[in-house]
């Protein structure tokens, strides 16, 4: 059991010295795990970051944005007690959790780079960086549980790698403007209640669909996988959580409708992407609507 303490989302934020002491008495096997890649929280209008200073100077509007740069550093560390196990690595095994004392770790940075290119169209490049060591080397599940950052892929090196690159386009369909905030990934902007959003390239299904202000990116709330997402649902992702499609998101005053069609990689957990979409693809489909309850805003969604 681990025991985890929510972070406040920030532009530039660290999380540094967080640990959690765990103690496990059986041993973790070493079976695949699903990466998801949660989309990053919202920022704090009182954050130092340098948006915040260059529009306190005068030089950058965040309400009419033409490009804007996010970022964000974590670090985890979690460790283990001795322990007994008398059946570690039977049989030949070599997937079992070692019964010694252990350290583990992930450290992970990110840039999240925006541009308006023309009237309601967008681009968006998201470079990353990690650096992981799993508890007995183990890898999928059984290294991962204890914190999702593991299931990216990394070692004790650093490694770099593209997160995102992706085009999105904006609609506007009528209705009463609505007020977009800077943030990663969102360009500060107004928009029409009512539009059609197109997005396509290499993102994240969970940029999309499944948003809400609980759970997500393991950086800013619980570790654990369980909490990143409904356990029940399946989506087209690489080993860290990516994919290459394109989604429409239909906003019409209370209500939204969003699709995505997405490619799988060639094989399960698996980096390189299977580019054939005519015949290996997956579909996701979510019905939104908001509404206000005794005073406070909610949703009510149906996602498959």
């Amino acid at each position: 059991m681990s025991a985890a303490v929510p972070r406040r989302p920030g532009r530039w934020r660290a999380a540094h010295g967080l640990a959690r002491a765990c103690l496990l008495g059986a041993a973790l096997a070493g079976s695949p795990a699903l990466a998801q890649a949660a989309p990053p929280g919202r920022h704090e209008d009182v954050a130092f970051d340098v948006m915040n200073v260059l529009s306190q100077a005068g030089l950058h509007d965040l309400e009419d944005e033409r490009w804007n740069a996010y970022g964000q550093t974590t670090y985890i560390s979690s460790w283990k007690l001795p322990f007994t196990a008398p059946y570690t690595n039977l049989n030949g095994s070599t997937n079992s959790l070692l019964p010694g004392h252990e350290r583990s770790f992930t450290w992970s940075a990110t840039l999240f780079l925006g541009a308006r290119l023309w009237k309601g169209g967008e681009a968006y490049f998201v470079p990353e960086v990690i650096a992981e060591r799993p508890l007995s080397s183990l890898h999928g599940l059984g290294g991962a549980i204890q914190n999702f950052e593991l299931q990216k892929g990394g070692s004790e090196t650093p490694q770099v790698y593209r997160a995102r690159l992706y085009l999105r386009q904006t609609i506007g369909l009528g209705g009463e403007p609505q007020k977009l905030d800077s943030n990663p990934m969102q360009l500060g902007t107004t928009v029409d209640r009512r539009r059609l959003v197109v997005w396509a390239g290499n993102f994240s299904v969970l940029d999309v669909m499944d948003k809400n202000g609980v759970t997500g990116d393991p950086r800013q709330s619980f570790f654990n996988m369980a909490f990143m997402t409904h356990a029940s649902w399946d989506f087209m992702a690489d080993a860290r959580g990516y994919t290459y499609g394109a989604a429409v998101e239909w906003y019409w005053d209370d209500w939204a409708v969003r699709f995505a069609h997405t490619l799988p990689p060639k094989n399960p957990n698996q980096l390189p992407v299977d580019f054939r979409f005519w015949q290996y693809f997956g579909d996701q489909l979510e019905i939104e609507h908001d509404h206000t309850l005794f005073g406070l805003a909610g949703a009510v969604r149906l996602l498959g």
